[in-house]
């Protein structure tokens, strides 16, 4: 008897062991937004979800923590919308276009938010990796991006703006116009040891005849409500890069 229960005990350890094995490595540290240094208060706090950074604007980090604050950054409540976590408490929210009339063009036009993240660890030379993130269009977005772009480098590369002028490495993905989750992935492969990942718009991705054209259309769905401001806001959850097996 007492032999049975070793072997079971052993068999156990070595199933354990295996499912170990058969994980795969996760490089994006706190993807789906749950922990957290303290509960956003106000817009541009991304900082306070742990492992994630943003650029100018600043992104922003709801939780649903937040309910009890007066400016509320809760997701089921702030000032972009509604919309319930993809899974857990909370999210990131960011804009990859926007226009105000109190604003010149040129502002206007290089003005992109996004996030980032240092990676747990380099990635390795000519491997291939998994990239997938949960978005959705804000209810509030009079214009919409027609792509959103992850993009990689070896160290920080902003400009005095603190705009990502040149990633060493980037790449888009189609998005359509949809007030819902939705699942979007890709494969890259590392031709660097990147070490910080990026989520958003690129200055040098949108052309000005692009971004024109999306501002007139959004300016013609806006007049009646007299809007000063316009953005393409997202939400992002459950952001994941593993390497494809």
């Amino acid at each position: 008897m007492q032999r049975y229960y070793l072997l079971c005990t052993l068999f156990s350890c070595i199933l354990s062991v295996s499912e170990v094995k058969g994980q795969a490595q996760e490089y994006i540290i706190n993807g789906g937004f749950e922990t957290l240094s303290s509960c956003p208060v106000e817009p541009g706090e991304i900082i306070l979800a742990t492992g994630w950074q943003g650029n100018e604007g600043t992104p922003d980090f709801l939780h649903t923590c937040s309910e009890q604050h007066r400016d509320s950054m809760d997701i089921l409540g702030n000032f972009v919308g509604y919309r319930k976590a993809y899974e857990g408490k909370g999210y990131a929210g960011l804009y990859l276009l926007r226009y105000s009339s109190d604003q010149k063009e040129n502002y206007n036009y290089a003005s992109h938010e996004l996030i980032y993240s240092k990676l747990s660890q380099p990635l390795t030379v000519g491997t291939v990796y998994h990239v997938r993130f949960y978005l959705s269009l804000a209810d509030s977005s009079f214009i919409k991006s027609d792509s959103i772009y992850v993009s990689f480098s070896t160290k920080t590369v902003f400009n005095k703006y603190y705009q990502l002028i040149e990633p060493d490495f980037y790449k888009g993905i189609k998005i359509p116009n949809q007030h819902q989750w939705e699942l979007f992935e890709l494969d890259i492969t590392a031709t660097e040891p990147f070490i910080y990942c990026y989520i958003g718009l690129p200055r040098k991705a949108l052309t000005r005849k692009k971004y024109h054209s999306i501002i007139e259309n959004g300016l013609q769905r806006g007049k009646f409500l007299r809007k000063q401001i316009l953005l393409a806001y997202y939400f992002i959850d459950n952001v994941s890069l593993t390497e494809q097996k």
